[in-house]
């Protein structure tokens, strides 16, 4: 079975009924690869969601990948980056979360920011590890 990730936002509609929103991560199911499809799903189908990537070694260097691509019912996919197709980053360990915000515009690279980028929805950041290429 997946595990979700998610992180909930409440809003209060205009006849006062309380509404969850959430953003969601699927849980990578054991190591992940150089090139790594993520998916889950968005508060709404109008909102940009990027996935981040942070070197667990490199704590300073958060990395963020092109924009998810959503589909009409706000569930999301996007390939992320988990370190260079290279052994020297065979059984390296990630950090990796979801960030969502209809207004968003985060540039794929190195986040020049200090810390993860802000955002009305995230998820919790989860650990993977990244297999090993031999």
């Amino acid at each position: 079975m997946k595990q979700l990730w998610l992180a909930t936002c409440f809003v209060i509609s205009a006849v006062g009924i309380l509404h969850a929103q959430e953003l969601t991560m699927e849980q990578p199911q054991g190591d992940v690869h150089p090139i790594q499809a993520l998916r889950g799903k968005a508060p709404n189908e109008r909102v940009r969601v990027y996935i981040v990537v942070n070197p667990v070694e490199a704590p300073g260097q958060y990395w963020v990948q092109d924009e998810a691509v959503l589909d009409g019912r706000g569930h999301w996919t996007c390939d992320a980056h988990f370190g260079e197709a290279i052994p020297a980053h065979d059984n390296k360990q990630f950090r990796v979360a979801a960030f969502a915000d209809r207004d968003l515009d985060l540039k794929p690279g190195l986040y020049d920011k200090n810390g993860w980028p802000r955002a009305r929805w995230h998820t919790d950041p989860i650990v993977v590890r990244r297999a090993s290429l031999r």
